[in-house]
């Protein structure tokens, strides 16, 4: 790969290179900034788990599905999950290194 070069390896060990593709805010951690363009909650859920040490654990499967939109530089853990709990629309509680992810359920919701 050169520079500007993205490359992958799919499970069953394929490699493909993509010239040209590494766009800004894909190298965006480079520069200690988190960037999120419709990100699946599965990848958010990564990112911030290899970046603070945090575990996000989804209590509704509804929230999996959620594409997420946020540039986070050098804020706090807790930053980015108040961040993450707006774009959600969830709200988000932390004990030590997991945090609970509980969908906002309106009063007219019905359980």
């Amino acid at each position: 790969l050169a520079a500007g070069d993205r490359g992958s390896m799919s499970w069953d060990g394929a490699v493909r290179a993509y010239p040209h593709s590494v766009t800004e805010d894909a190298a965006a951690w480079t520069s200690g900034r988190l960037v999120f363009k419709d990100a699946s909650l599965i990848r958010v859920i990564g990112e911030v788990r290899r970046w603070y040490g945090v575990t996000l654990r989804v209590t509704d499967s509804a929230l999996v599905d959620r594409r997420l939109n946020f540039d986070a530089t050098g804020e706090s853990v807790d930053q980015v999950l108040k961040i993450i709990g707006l774009d959600l629309g969830a709200r988000i509680e932390r004990q030590g290194d997991t945090a609970t992810v509980t969908p906002i359920r309106s009063p007219n919701t019905t359980r």
